[in-house]
């Protein structure tokens, strides 16, 4: 695990160190928080699919090995939910919890019931656990009607107090929780989102939002490749993977910011470490049938 420096609006006095992996929704949400927040952090990578969650060095950190993990000074704070608290309690600067009791009691409910009904029904090891006993096509099924549940239960719980976001026309917790829920179920996911008007609202707000365009996880991808150093051959597949998330960004219909800064990742970070990988992206680019002259018009 190395650190490569992330940049954001604002400066904390405090050097925050933040444990990420590009594809956790989970550390997902802490990048958008701390983005809101205009607080600057280093970012330093853990890579999952690699194992580096289990060395010692991380394992001191966080004996159950999950990520997100902050440190901050001599701080050190794992789970999403406790770090976005310790965030909004030590950084109160652009507070991200309303005053008003009773929607600050909703803000709290929506980010519960993503963080334990949602999301941990939905990991990956959970669901390559499930694959070796049901299968892949059952598997699937399963995660969207875990999905699809939690969902209903959400747009129940929004439909009284949304605005142009989740309780209102702020961005609060509930916000934060729940982009990065919505966005993993519509592209890995592929959830028929016109099921729930208010959530497919409400996502539309945070797309315009640049704090949530810096936090996407393509962008971290590239970070993540550059924190590392890798200088050996492209990993073709996370490049693909990349392309095919910027690809579904495309398709969403607000797409050029954010595959600019991916483009611009990919010139300044990634190609540098990988000069044989101009014929992958390209390739890659082609296979996925997403031109660069599209960012153009």
């Amino acid at each position: 695990m190395e650190a490569a420096n992330q940049r954001n609006p604002g400066n904390s006095s405090t050097k925050l160190i933040l444990y990420s992996y590009w594809q956790s929704s989970c550390s997902w949400r802490i990048r958008f928080a701390l983005n809101l927040k205009g607080l600057s952090y280093e970012y330093r990578a853990v890579d999952l699919l690699k194992g580096e969650q289990f060395s010692p060095e991380f394992e001191r950190l966080n004996p159950l090995h999950y990520v997100p993990v902050l440190v901050d000074g001599d701080v050190v704070v794992s789970d999403s939910y406790a770090i976005f608290l310790y965030l909004e309690e030590k950084y109160p600067q652009k507070p991200l919890l309303p005053d008003d009791l009773q929607l600050r009691a909703i803000n709290l409910q929506a980010a519960s019931v993503v963080n334990s009904s949602l999301q941990p029904l939905t990991t990956l090891s959970l669901l390559r656990n499930l694959e070796v006993k049901i299968g892949p096509e059952e598997t699937f099924l399963w995660a969207q009607s875990v999905i699809e549940k939690g969902f209903l239960a959400l747009e129940k719980l929004l439909k009284v107090f949304s605005g142009k976001y989740a309780t209102g026309e702020a961005v609060y917790m509930s916000d934060v929780f729940l982009a990065p829920q919505i966005a993993v179920a519509m592209m890995r996911f592929k959830m028929d989102m016109t099921k729930f008007p208010t959530l497919s609202r409400i996502y539309e707000s945070y797309k315009s939002l640049p704090e949530f365009e810096a936090s996407f996880p393509t962008n971290n991808l590239m970070l993540q490749e550059y924190s590392h150093g890798h200088q050996g051959p492209c990993d073709q597949n996370r490049l693909m993977l990349c392309i095919d998330q910027c690809s579904i960004t495309r398709r969403s219909g607000s797409y050029k910011s954010r595959l600019g800064a991916q483009i611009k990742n990919l010139f300044q970070f990634f190609l540098p470490k990988h000069p044989n990988c101009f014929l992958a992206v390209w390739t890659a680019i082609k296979i996925k049938k997403m031109f660069f002259f599209s960012l153009l018009f």
